[in-house]
């Protein structure tokens, strides 16, 4: 290409790129996008008496009577070339005034290319996600995330890939993207892909947990004991399930728009929704008297602490790698630290198995309670008599079998009835004993709102240390 003189494009510029004739300058710049050819004629029906001016000298005539200006792109090119001012044409002169014009062929191309890219987003073939493929392609998201149209569709296909494995089961963040994208890091925050991977997650583990909530009942069975035969995603007796998924409530729906902790956190929040975790050392679970046993260094470790009446703090890591030795026929739940502390305080190595929540159920407990109900026990749950309460009893419901340990109507009647200075039941939006089921006791609900008391755990231990007892 021969380059531009800068004189040669300054006399250019007061010829064709005046204010006047900037209307003139745009059209024919879209009749070369869309045609790729000058010809015809370009007409402005409402123009001013500056721009009809301004033609009649480009083309060296008369002003002409009317509120019109008409220009003849044939004439004009003829007068460029004879005139010396831009002799590679009219074409050539737009182009040197606007920048390249890409070919009207290619421009189709790609403007198929990024159709397609944003139609492989709409047809996921999940339901719950066309809201947040649409806010995708409303947004621009898609188009500042890729470069080109080719990227685009590069990038939406694994979009596509990483919402197909989701969701997935206890299973870290670099080895899920390990495992759909061929790259450990191809998820991480940093990356193009990692950023609108973690709005699906989002989006996607909020529809799930709003189906779980909106199912008729939850899996967890009334007063009967559960099955001691695995769910069909248990692993074998006595080894943590590879593929447990970690129960947990699903972030809001918006990302955080900056880089602070909150962010982070709402990034690990999503992850988590649908199974993955970002390591595999953040989640963990305490626990108190499993006996443990001799195949792995967790199990030795359990074993060891057990025996001195000492808690113990499991990681996922651990959980995913090691078996946990002897199952125990019964396993009793809570959901406050303050319980297993008390147990061990009064009862040490005395004390019968008991495993922490520590509120909604992550992926270490999860993986933990499924292999203990893979071995065949019986777990017993109790937790807050308040709304949270049930919101985690609930969703432990949806993951594992389990059955009301001092956490009926009755026990929650008598508590109240005991105990004095109880605070009020905390009234949340929407939430009644008609919206917040209790399948395991239907009553529990019910009394609940009726008594409209909050009964904290650690206000209950006497009776809960005396179960524990054995």
């Amino acid at each position: 290409m021969t380059p531009i003189n800068a004189a040669d494009l300054d006399i250019l510029r007061r010829t064709l790129g005046t204010p006047d004739l900037a209307w003139l300058l745009a059209r024919m710049r879209t009749r070369l996008e869309s045609t790729g050819q000058l010809t015809g004629t370009v007409t402005k029906p409402q123009s001013s008496a500056g721009e009809r001016a301004a033609v009649a000298r480009l083309l060296n005539r008369p002003v002409r009577a009317g509120t019109s200006a008409s220009v003849s792109l044939d004439t004009l090119d003829d007068v460029l070339r004879r005139s010396g001012t831009w002799p590679a044409g009219l074409a050539a002169a737009v182009v040197a005034l606007t920048g390249t014009v890409v070919d009207p062929v290619e421009r189709a191309g790609e403007r198929d290319a990024w159709q397609a890219a944003a139609n492989t987003l709409r047809r996921l073939g999940r339901p719950e996600l066309s809201g947040w493929a649409d806010r995708v392609i409303r947004t621009g998201a898609l188009r500042r995330a890729a470069p080109t149209a080719a990227a685009a569709q590069a990038l939406a296909a694994q979009l596509a890939t990483v919402a197909a494995a989701l969701p997935t089961s206890g299973e870290s963040l670099g080895g899920f993207a390990a495992r759909t994208v061929h790259d450990a890091h191809a998820l991480d925050a940093h990356t193009q892909l990692g950023a609108l991977a973690v709005g699906l997650a989002s989006a996607l583990g909020a529809a799930l947990a709003g189906a779980s909530s909106a199912a008729s009942s939850p899996t967890a069975p009334s007063n009967a004991a559960p099955s001691s035969t695995a769910p069909s995603s248990a692993a074998p007796s006595n080894a943590a399930p590879s593929n447990a998924a970690p129960s947990s409530a699903a972030p809001s729906n918006s990302a955080p728009t900056d880089a602070s902790a909150e962010s982070a956190r709402w990034r690990r929040e999503a992850w988590q929704s649908v199974g993955v975790v970002l390591d595999e050392l953040s989640s963990s679970v305490l626990v108190l008297g499993l006996p443990g046993g001799v195949e792995s260094p967790t199990a030795r470790a359990l074993a060891a602490l057990g025996d001195a009446g000492q808690p113990v703090v499991l990681t996922l890591r651990q959980l995913l790698a090691d078996g946990i030795g002897i199952v125990p026929s019964v396993v009793f739940v809570c959901e406050n630290p303050a319980v297993v502390a008390a147990a061990a305080d009064a009862l040490g190595p005395d004390s019968a198995p008991l495993v922490c929540l520590n509120g909604q159920p992550g992926a270490a407990a999860i993986l933990l309670l499924e292999a203990l109900v893979a071995g065949g026990a019986t777990l017993r749950f109790h937790g807050d008599f308040d709304w949270s309460g049930i919101g985690v009893a609930r969703a432990l419901g949806e993951r594992v079998a389990w059955t009301p340990w001092r956490f009926a109507a009755a026990d929650y009647s008598a508590a109240c009835a005991e105990l004095s200075g109880l605070p009020p039941l905390l009234v949340l939006p929407g939430v009644s004993a008609a919206s917040v089921e209790t399948p395991w006791d239907a009553d529990l609900a019910e009394a609940m709102a009726s008594v409209a008391l909050a009964v904290d755990e650690e206000l209950m231990l006497p009776g809960l240390l005396a179960d524990l007892a054995r």
